[in-house]
């Protein structure tokens, strides 16, 4: 019962964080919409935002698909849970870790000796994991 209480716990906090992020993508869609209501030209303007997300886009492209990445293993491969026991492949050795918190871009495992693994969700998403 207690890894299930966790489990809500770590879905919960990482819808939160997805959340916040479609957020301020809506906050700009809606200055942009704002504009245009109120009859503010723009277009002037509109090459310099152009280029600020041209740049964006280049600075924030490794970033935003490591986010789809994680939010695709997390919400639909969806492997393990909180508390579960997997066996993952660690550079040819089979480890028995068990899940103790999902985020949205990270994983924290517990290893048999009690040391706290941190697993970037994309690079779990590339493992043949066994659930236990």
């Amino acid at each position: 019962m207690i890894f299930q209480a966790q489990l809500l716990q770590d879905i919960s906090h990482t819808i939160g964080k997805l959340d916040q992020i479609m957020m301020a993508l809506e906050a700009v869609i809606f200055i942009f919409i704002a504009l245009l209501v109120t009859g503010i030209n723009f277009a002037k303007t509109l090459t310099s935002v152009y280029t600020v997300g041209i740049a964006a886009a280049f600075i924030f492209k490794e970033t935003s698909g490591k986010v789809f990445d994680s939010t695709i293993m997390v919400f639909c491969k969806h492997p393990y849970n909180t508390g579960g026991q997997i066996i993952i492949d660690n550079g040819g050795v089979k480890e028995v870790l068990m899940a103790k918190l999902i985020g949205l871009l990270t994983t924290v495992f517990v290893h048999w000796d009690g040391t706290k693994w941190f697993a970037p969700n994309t690079l779990l998403g590339q493992k043949f994991i066994i659930n236990l």
